[in-house]
């Protein structure tokens, strides 16, 4: 979950109508949205009410530009967790997803940590994603689908029209400052009017 916590609610309640469940991964360190506050909580919720899963996903390259040593990676993990889990009413899976993940996490094992990109679940099972919106082989699947499959998409990146990568960020980016000009304006007591909102605001 990169950018925008309300359309993985939009993928993750299309999954619950197909009797899907899925684990969504939250950046705690996101740039676009606040994972701790109140009304970004309730869209986790929502998501672990519709079946769910909520898991860490997390960004090394807030805390280190090159592999740090075991217990620093460990602690970083586990003080994030704790801070997902404050936001209380749903548990999180304890299995962790890299974000811009460098090849040092890449089909290997760490102690403590359980992560999606573990060869359980990387290198010894089939892998399809939708990374810069393009999947890593085209079209996915063609020979099939294998016994044991793990997919990574990015909700972001779907939508009803087709549309290019850039796009797809541009209308992630208006949503967010929608919901930052509704926050000021409802903090201020004003009126909320998203017709009279200046070029400068967005």
């Amino acid at each position: 979950m990169d950018y925008d916590p309300e359309k993985a609610l939009e993928i993750a309640e299309i999954e619950h109508e197909m009797d899907i469940s899925s684990t969504f991964f939250v950046l705690v360190t996101a740039d676009f949205y606040n994972a701790l506050s109140e009304s970004v909580g309730e869209t986790f919720r929502k998501i672990d009410r519709l079946g769910h899963d909520i898991g860490l996903h997390f960004d090394t390259g807030r805390y280190w530009e090159a592999e740090p040593n075991p217990q620093e990676l460990q602690t970083r993990v586990r003080s994030e967790q704790t801070a997902l889990r404050a936001l209380g009413e749903f548990d999180i899976v304890e299995t962790i997803a890299f974000h811009n993940p460098p090849s040092w996490t890449l089909d290997r094992q760490f102690d403590g940590i359980e992560s999606t990109y573990e060869p359980e679940f990387f290198g010894d099972i089939k892998y399809e994603s939708d990374s810069l919106h393009r999947w890593r082989e085209e079209p996915p699947l063609q020979d099939g689908k294998p016994s044991r499959l793990q997919i990574l998409t990015h909700p972001v990146l779907w939508g009803e029209r087709d549309e290019c990568l850039e796009h797809r960020i541009i209308s992630a980016q208006r949503r967010l400052l929608d919901r930052a000009d509704k926050c000021v304006v409802e903090r201020s007591n004003i009126k909320w009017d998203p017709t009279n909102l200046t070029d400068v605001a967005r």
